[in-house]
């Protein structure tokens, strides 16, 4: 669902007469802000877009997982070969 902003008691601090982005249900303006501002720059835009995808966010949890199960098989003391390999994969 896209509003304006203005329901549900939402409290604009724009100006009168400024235009009001259309926003997403849930987003802030913040983020509605930021969106729009991506489409209007050039470097900003491929970005915005990597960073808001859907494989770009299973990629930093599959990293998140990884690096929690490497974190987790470290032991003390280990054997060198392991620990060896345990530094290289976090």
């Amino acid at each position: 669902m896209i509003s304006n902003g203005n329901e549900e008691g939402y409290c604009s601090t724009r100006l009168p007469g400024e235009i009001i982005p259309l926003m997403i249900e849930g987003e802030t303006e913040y983020e509605s802000e930021s969106r729009l501002r991506s489409r209007k720059s050039k470097w900003i835009k491929p970005v915005y877009d990597c960073v808001t995808a859907p494989l770009f966010n299973l990629f930093i949890f599959i990293m998140i997982l990884t690096s929690t199960f490497v974190l987790a098989a470290d032991d003390y003391p280990g054997n060198k070969q392991k620990t060896k390999i345990l530094d290289y994969m976090n």
